[in-house]
């Protein structure tokens, strides 16, 4: 039963109750099906009080959707858009990705001085004689 357990869980936190069910079974060989009952009964049952959970007590109705669905595409259309024509041409989606790239340049080229910073410290520091002891 403690298989049973582990496919509960998995099931709950990752979404997967069908895949959970089967992984148990490929990993008992097929050797012992008194298992499928308690099983389908620990996977449905964390599966129902994980959405319980996530909906009505914590009120976290879009916590359980997949991060891709929570982008808004709609954002991201209206900032690549400059003309606001309803349509994404290649001299604007051109546009849009010199910016960031130019963007994102400077934020490595920022991070490199601050990189840079302490290494010049102690560039100087290992310039004077060593010690002898």
């Amino acid at each position: 039963f403690a298989g049973a357990g582990a496919a509960a869980c998995l099931a709950s936190l990752c979404g997967v109750p069908v895949t959970a069910i089967v992984l148990l079974l490929e990993v008992n060989g097929g050797a012992n099906y008194s298992i499928v009952l308690p099983l389908i009964a620990a996977v449905a049952l964390s599966t129902f009080f994980d959405n319980y959970l996530l909906n009505f007590v914590l009120g976290a109705e879009d916590a359980a959707k997949p991060s891709i669905e929570r982008v808004s595409s709609e954002a991201l259309f209206e900032t690549v858009d400059a003309n606001r024509d309803g349509v994404v041409s290649k001299e604007e989606f051109e546009a849009w990705l010199a910016a960031l790239a130019s963007s994102a340049a400077t934020d490595y080229q920022q991070k490199e001085r601050d990189i840079a910073a302490p290494d010049q410290v102690s560039v100087a520091t290992e310039a004077s004689p060593p010690k002898r002891w």
